[in-house]
């Protein structure tokens, strides 16, 4: 069995899934998605096979923390928050429905998780390439933060 080796952030480790299934993964430092900066990104390599598939990015942790979104056009971010320190999982995606048509230029949905975030694949989706970003920092007051 191969040891998958975690990203390790202050709250808890990174796992990434596809279908429920933790996979291995690489990370390289510094990234950026859809111009916001992150410590770290994960690339995850997917050959859409026709049906549909979960991706996610998420936070392990035995501890119930306090989470949110805090998106913007064309970028989802959740924020995982304990103790002053708030870890960010973020990808560029955008999920918009109308009368309950999808409207997005992304062949993908982002979806959110109470601990993280995942790409909601498509058995029509043809992106092969997924884009994690992963940051935290201390809150030290509401105006200032330390990275």
């Amino acid at each position: 069995m191969k040891k998958i080796k975690k990203l390790s952030t202050p709250l808890g480790n990174i796992d990434i899934k596809i279908d429920g299934q933790s996979v291995p993964y690489d990370y390289s430092e510094t990234g950026s998605i859809w111009g916001y900066e992150f410590r770290y990104y994960i690339g995850i390599e997917y050959v859409p096979d026709g049906k549909a598939h979960t991706i996610s990015c998420t936070l392990e942790s035995d501890q119930l923390l306090k989470s949110g979104p805090n998106s913007g056009e064309r970028f989802a971010c959740i924020e995982i928050e304990d103790h002053g320190i708030e870890v960010s999982i973020a990808l560029e995606g955008e999920t918009d429905y109308i009368d309950g048509h999808r409207y997005s230029q992304y062949d993908y949905d982002d979806v959110y998780l109470e601990n993280g975030l995942a790409f909601g694949i498509f058995p029509d989706t043809e992106t092969s390439e997924y884009l994690f970003g992963v940051d935290w920092y201390e809150i030290v007051d509401k105006h200032e933060v330390i990275k």
